[in-house]
């Protein structure tokens, strides 16, 4: 009987494991994040007031999954949603005061551990490796 081959280790594999561990780190000194609530309050911190169905097209997540997060974000305070004043079927989302320090206390954090997970890396390693995590978004988004 023929062994069957052990998948090798690739670089996506790799990829998933640091992302992995790198969340954990997280959790571990901010158990109350989640990492819907950092891709959202990323991109409304950036700009206020989107739609949902925006928020949905740069967090790459399903429109009901967005809607889940969004109420869940609501009840804890760090969202108010509003019905757009020129298209009623619009529902826009703004950052509540709660929503901003959360979101800030929360970037100082991924620094911190950014930090330390890119400690002894260049500044043209990490340039480079942004550019290449870059390259495999794009093309995982096509």
């Amino acid at each position: 009987m023929k062994k069957s081959k052990e998948c090798t280790p690739t670089p996506m594999m790799a990829l998933n494991e640091v992302s992995s561990i790198y969340f954990q780190h997280v959790h571990a000194k901010e158990q109350r994040i989640n990492k819907s609530y950092r891709y959202i309050l990323f991109h409304l911190a950036h700009k206020d007031g989107i739609s949902q169905l925006e928020i949905a097209n740069l967090t790459h997540l399903k429109p009901p999954t967005i809607s889940i997060t969004l109420h869940a974000m609501e009840e804890a305070g760090y969202v108010r949603r509003e019905t757009d004043g020129k298209d009623k079927r619009q529902t826009n989302v703004f950052l509540t005061a709660k929503g901003k320090r959360y979101n800030t206390e929360m970037c100082s954090l991924l620094k911190r551990i950014e930090a330390i997970a890119l400690e002894g890396l260049s500044d043209e390693e990490k340039n480079s490796f942004l550019e290449t995590l870059s390259k495999i978004k794009a093309n995982l988004i096509k």
